[in-house]
């Protein structure tokens, strides 16, 4: 995944019980992570539990019988142990050789420790401390997870990351790739022998989707912030009508998202002489929406949001260990729908903001809109036209490749697997996944609407424009070479430092 910005300081995070998006986010940064003993003595009396149903010869789903339409044969005692290790190896499917990032793998490591202090699984503390274990020293699983989950639980990716739990499989550490057991030996810890219920454990979650999906809600949360800032950017260089920032316009629509947005351009513009200058009674709608669409889509990235930090808090094992009544619960805690549904929603809103973004600059190009040559030219650099030209171009590329990442994951065909056990799925890895792309897409137009409008600036002359966009000025000037190389400019562009910059906020990181 493109690393979209930059996360927060690394230091020391202590979890209990109620983790959010944003200590997920410290962990996968490099952050230690330290478990408070009451989270540990959860997990200890969750365990007993198992152990007294185990010793009381009750038949129960994945704890001594086979797992999907297995589930009928029963496990004979002698077994489990080995059984609990097949489950991790036998999960442990890869059909791609893309691998993800050790920032990734370390997004679902926390998030499957978030799952754990939940003490639903029912495995021993000593689990929940290796993958901290892991986490604290570096040792960095090899996780290939395109095209191996469904949806019902993230099995193939987690099995991949407790391979080496168990001496197993392939891992990062100190900058070399190692067997899981070497990684390990090298710094210091050693592998655990599975116990009964611990390999479905250990894979029967969400960890993959929750911790991709929690970094995904940080980068979408900047890039809204960045297109506000892009598109204030645009209003000076377009001289556009800043009427639909007047606050009788938000009163109007009383939308929490739209009165956010609404603060933030305007507070980007303050101290603009824009409305001197503004040129048109009624600017194109794609400055004039810009409030309610922006708005829009900071609704829905509080909805995904929501759903992302409730399920980094959610028991979704099954079987669910129940403290209270001493048993072991049958559950479908592990289905996806809630979060497949929010990427996809998310995917749309960020299809959106593409779109007005690639409207705004094709305005801004656009000589009978702007009153500015077109494509921008300058009859002293010819070469300049000619590249912004063909950069509008891949703008239009860009935009279609964001309408096909757009459509719904959870559309998806319903397959019938394990003799018809399996016939529903959810599709939210798949959905997180293009999630990643339509991000990475998104950072590349709002790198390139603040390009054009920096060169529109460039003829609009003495302009006064606010002091927030005089940084972000000041900002692209260094960043945008002559002649001008647009992969170079995209390459060193910074989401992070244009928010920064807007904000005057350096301290600012993961929203």
């Amino acid at each position: 995944m493109t690393q979209l910005v930059s996360l927060p300081a690394a230091g020391d995070v202590t979890w209990n019980q109620a983790i959010t998006i944003q200590d997920v986010c410290r962990v996968a940064s490099g952050a230690r992570l330290r478990l408070a003993p009451e989270a540990l003595a959860r997990l200890a009396e969750a365990r007993q539990v198992v152990e007294e149903v185990l010793a009381s010869g009750t038949v129960v789903y994945g704890l001594n019988t086979g797992l999907g339409s297995l589930k009928k044969y029963a496990l004979p005692e002698e077994q489990l142990l080995e059984f609990n290790a097949q489950v991790i190896t036998s999960h442990a499917v890869s059909l791609s050789t893309h691998e993800l990032s050790e920032r990734g793998v370390r997004a679902i490591m926390a998030a499957r420790v978030a799952g754990l202090v939940q003490s639903g699984s029912g495995v021993r503390p000593l689990l929940a401390e290796l993958l901290v274990n892991m986490l604290n020293a570096g040792v960095h699983p090899v996780v290939r997870p395109n095209h191996t989950s469904l949806g019902e639980s993230d099995l193939a990716p987690i099995a991949q990351i407790a391979l080496v739990m168990i001496g197993q499989g392939e891992a990062n550490y100190q900058g070399q790739r190692l067997s899981g057991a070497e990684a390990l030996s090298r710094a210091q810890l050693s592998p655990v022998v599975l116990q009964p219920k611990e390999g479905l454990g250990l894979v029967s979650a969400q960890a993959y989707s929750v911790g991709m999906a929690s970094l995904h809600m940080s980068c979408a949360q900047e890039l809204l912030d960045a297109f506000d800032v892009a598109a204030a950017y645009s209003l000076e260089g377009f001289d556009g009508n800043p009427s639909i920032l007047n606050p009788v316009v938000t009163r109007g629509r009383p939308l929490p998202g739209q009165a956010r947005r609404a603060d933030h351009l305007r507070a980007l513009l303050e101290g603009s002489n824009l409305k001197e200058r503004a040129r048109n009674l009624q600017d194109p709608l794609s400055f004039r929406c810009v409030v309610q669409v922006h708005g829009g889509c900071d609704e829905v990235l509080y909805f995904a949001r929501s759903q992302v930090q409730s399920l980094l808090n959610a028991q979704t094992d099954n079987p669910a260990v129940d403290v209270q009544e001493r048993c072991l619960i049958v559950s479908g805690n592990f289905d996806g729908t809630a979060l497949a549904l929010a990427t996809d929603t998310l995917r749309l809103a960020l299809h959106r903001l593409i779109v007005m973004s690639v409207q705004r600059v094709s305005k801004m190009v656009w000589s009978e809109f702007s009153g500015l040559p077109t494509a921008l030219a300058d009859p002293n650099d010819a070469e300049l036209g000619m590249t912004l030209n063909n950069a509008s171009r891949s703008m239009a590329s860009t935009a279609a490749r964001a309408h096909v990442l757009a459509q719904p994951c959870s559309l998806s065909i319903t397959p019938n697997t394990t003799e018809g056990t399996d016939d529903y799925c959810s599709m939210a890895p798949n959905g997180v996944e293009m999630l990643g792309e339509q991000l990475g897409l998104a950072r590349t137009i709002v790198a390139l609407e603040l390009l054009f409008a920096h060169h529109a600036l460039n003829w609009r002359g003495e302009a006064r424009i606010s002091a927030a966009l005089r940084r972000v000025q000041k900002l692209l000037d260094g960043w945008i070479a002559t002649p001008l190389r647009i992969n170079e400019y995209i390459g060193q562009f910074s989401l992070d430092q244009v928010v920064q910059v807007a904000a005057e906020d350096p301290e600012r990181g993961c929203s």
